[in-house]
């Protein structure tokens, strides 16, 4: 992580905290996602 100058640090550290919590959330979702469906398939 690259260090930030002493302007505004903290929310430029929260923006990239929240995109990065966000693209986690994504990728579990369409994961989950993917799992249900596979076992609707099994179960049909």
């Amino acid at each position: 992580m690259p260090k930030n100058k002493p302007k505004k640090p903290v929310k430029k550290a929260y923006y990239w905290l929240l995109r990065k919590n966000n693209s986690k959330m994504n990728i579990y979702s369409c994961k989950s996602e993917l799992n249900t469906s596979i076992l609707s398939m099994l179960t049909r």
